[in-house]
């Protein structure tokens, strides 16, 4: 009985309390500041802080350094720490040229404060694990693939892959930017789901290439694991979709590190991401900046041949361009600067757009678009021209909870989100010792990641519902291979002389 209480005072009393306790201190650090950069860097200083505690104090309990609480760190230390810090020097006296809306440095500061507390609270949500409930009713998968060999389910999950991204084409929603506003149908979200099979596929032949096994196999495993990163490159970057790129990365970096339980070294880290930064995503901006659409190839060749011919500087400000990509700090600053009147959206939308978005489309044709919140917060915080209906500015999720209820929907919401996430990452811990588990993690931690970008009805809930699809989609072509190999009739050995 005794051990029972010490449980449950460690689960819900130590994380509430710790949590109570840095955000007391950390606003008592920033608010009383008369220096505004003081103010700022005490806030940075304090979400670095906690987005380390966090990270430490899980890995220490799993040992896994890519779940998926920490990788959502890696997203607030980009998005909200070092996008802080651009901003910071992006302000009127700062270093850099002004940003694109005018943002004080009190509220820089105050958006700081609240991406940390969010982030806080979110791990408390992950640590007390709310919804483990739900996992004693509906049992988490022990395995996923249920085929000896994975080639034949990777030639069936490509297929059916491609053939959903022949529909996209069909359907004018292959590329990122479309020439015009298109309205989601009742089968979009299938199609554009299904699309996402071959990133499993890749995922399968990941985890052979990467796996210890004969020389013979080792090497075909090996040429298919190269020739489905080239076909997932050579589909993903005529799209203008730097999303798309990283994507791929992830997919090979996690399969990759629950292999061989190796992360990859900073001597291959390092100039992979100053490659990404200062080429490859300027060169996708370059791209996208002119009509690709009409001809992809010249528009991509000239964008390359424009990025060989690049100076130093104009290299410096490309690299910058693509930094400014991760200040989601600033729409959390316009919140608070502006205040949340200027929309008529409360936390009732919110929860209306999440219960909405769990039920397809085909069922409910006359359900809300989603991605119009993206758009008119764009519009109601000046980020975007009053007529611009095209275009999304991520409001990021604290901001949305913010935006709806300030801190009384803050705090429990992200609360909330972690016992989410916490409840899709234990639904799929058998990616330690299962490939078909690992081949739909691989496929989630990107979908997971972008989807922070977005409102929680298109990240959270859009996450759960596409990994339950492409979840269910995997069991079922590897539970009918296998039946097809179990009913498959037996050769009995002809005898000579009989």
């Amino acid at each position: 009985m005794d051990h029972v209480r010490t449980s449950v005072f460690t689960r819900f009393a130590v994380p509430i309390g710790l949590i109570s306790v840095c955000v007391v201190v950390g606003w008592a650090a920033t608010v009383p500041l008369a220096v505004p950069n003081l103010a700022i860097a005490a806030a940075l200083a304090f979400l670095f802080a906690a987005l380390v505690s966090v990270h430490l104090v899980v890995f220490s309990r799993s040992g896994d350094a890519l779940n998926l609480l920490s990788l959502t760190g890696a997203f607030y230390l980009l998005s909200f720490c070092l996008g802080g810090i651009y901003v910071w020097l992006s302000l009127p006296g700062g270093s850099r040229s002004p940003i694109i809306v005018t943002i004080s440095h009190g509220g820089l500061a105050t958006a700081i404060m609240l991406a940390a507390v969010a982030w806080l609270c979110l791990a408390a949500g992950y640590l007390m694990d709310p919804l483990r409930i739900v996992r004693s009713v509906w049992r988490p998968p022990s395995h996923l693939n249920a085929v000896a060999r994975t080639g034949p389910l990777i030639a069936l999950l490509l297929g059916i892959g491609w053939a959903g991204r022949m529909v996209l084409l069909e359907e004018g929603n292959y590329y990122h930017i479309h020439a015009a506003a298109v309205s989601p149908s009742a089968t979009s979200w299938f199609v554009h789901t299904v699309s996402l099979l071959p990133l499993v596929a890749l995922a399968l032949a990941s985890s052979d290439a990467f796996k210890p096994s004969s020389v013979t196999r080792s090497h075909g495993a090996r040429r298919l694991f190269a020739i489905l990163v080239f076909t997932e490159l050579a589909w993903a970057v005529p799209t203008g979709s730097r999303e798309s790129i990283v994507t791929i990365l992830l997919v090979v970096i996690v399969v990759r590190y629950y292999t061989k339980r190796r992360l990859p070294s900073l001597k291959v880290a390092v100039p992979a991401i100053l490659l990404l930064v200062f080429v490859v995503f300027p060169v996708i901006n370059t791209y996208r900046s002119t009509d690709f659409r009409a001809s992809p190839y010249r528009a991509l060749s000239s964008a390359i041949e424009g990025e060989l011919h690049r100076t130093n500087g104009q290299a410096a400000v490309a690299g910058e361009q693509t930094l400014a990509r991760f200040a989601d700090v600033t729409a959390l600053a316009r919140i608070a600067e502006l205040g949340r009147n200027r929309m008529s959206f409360t936390t009732t939308d919110t929860i209306r757009y999440s219960l909405e978005g769990l039920v397809p489309r085909a069922l409910f044709p006359q359900k809300l678009d989603a991605t119009a919140f993206d758009n008119e917060f764009g519009r109601a915080y000046g980020f975007l021209s009053p007529g611009n209906f095209s275009t999304a500015i991520a409001a990021t999720q604290p901001g949305e909870l913010y935006l709806g209820g300030g801190w009384l929907a803050l705090v429990p919401g992200m609360a909330l989100l972690g016992g989410l996430l916490r409840m899709l990452d234990e639904y799929l811990g058998a990616r330690r010792t299962d490939t078909g588990v690992l081949a739909l993690y691989a496929v989630t931690v990107p979908i997971v990641l972008v989807g922070l970008e977005t409102s929680i009805a298109i990240g959270f809930v859009g996450a759960i519902k596409a990994v339950a699809l492409l979840g269910l989609v995997v069991a079922a072509t590897g539970w009918l291979l296998s039946q097809r190999r179990t009913n498959s009739p037996v050769v009995q050995p002809r005898l000579r002389g009989v």
